[in-house]
């Protein structure tokens, strides 16, 4: 038989919300900790652009070199994934080198057939990146 318990609490307003989980292990009967993360399906207060702007310049610090190497390869990520697109999606996509430049086309993106993904991938990249740094 399987147990669980669950205890949420809110780490600050950006959405994040850390839980922790305790269950027993059905075959080994040994407990175990897991640790499960939710994010909200909205941006925090504020201009999507800026939001994605600070947390590039944020990442350009040196201290900060796990969340630059992430970002980084969410822009690849993303260039990749648009060369898979039709060509006339992919010609809707200005050119870009990183997530900074592309959220600085957000008026364009944002009115375009791929407007919930472009939002999507932007609230993941934002709140997967708040937890790095």
């Amino acid at each position: 038989m399987q147990t669980s318990t669950m205890s949420t609490n809110t780490v600050d307003d950006t959405g994040i919300t850390p839980s922790t989980a305790k269950h027993e292990d059905i075959a080994t009967g040994a407990d175990q900790d897991a640790k499960l993360i939710l994010f909200s399906h909205e941006f925090p207060s504020g201009d999507v652009q800026d939001l994605l702007r600070r947390l590039h310049r944020h990442a350009k610090l040196s201290r900060h070199p796990h969340l630059a190497r992430f970002l980084q390869e969410c822009a690849s990520v993303l260039r990749n994934e648009v060369q898979k697109l039709p060509r006339p999606l992919r010609q809707l996509v200005p050119p870009f080198h990183d997530v900074a430049t592309l959220v600085s086309h957000w008026d364009e993106l944002k009115n375009s057939p791929l407007q919930g993904t472009w939002e999507g991938a932007f609230l993941c990249i934002y709140e997967i990146a708040m937890l790095i740094g």
